[in-house]
């Protein structure tokens, strides 16, 4: 296996521990938006307003981290994928 097709499957592999990052991604925030919510749910006597707001807003930061990782890794899959065409070419 030469140097691009290892850069290649090494690319690949992140996409598998992005997987594994993605649902950290959204687990966390959500298990502090709960929290958080209903302690201000407690607080304020909203009943459940809080929780969903604060539930929203995670998903929405979950997702924005998300989009980023996902380009970063595209962007080098795609640059390593334009090198092997390129030297397959020569």
């Amino acid at each position: 296996m030469n140097a691009l097709q290892q850069e290649q499957h090494k690319q690949i592999e992140k996409i598998f521990w992005l997987g594994l990052q993605i649902s950290f991604i959204f687990a966390i925030p959500a298990g502090i938006a709960v929290f958080a919510g209903k302690k201000v749910d407690a607080m304020l006597g909203t009943d459940g307003l809080a929780t969903t707001i604060a539930l929203a807003t995670a998903f929405i930061f979950s997702w924005a981290l998300v989009l980023v990782q996902y380009h970063r890794l595209n962007k080098k899959l795609k640059e390593v994928n334009r090198r092997i065409k390129e030297n397959n070419h020569v």
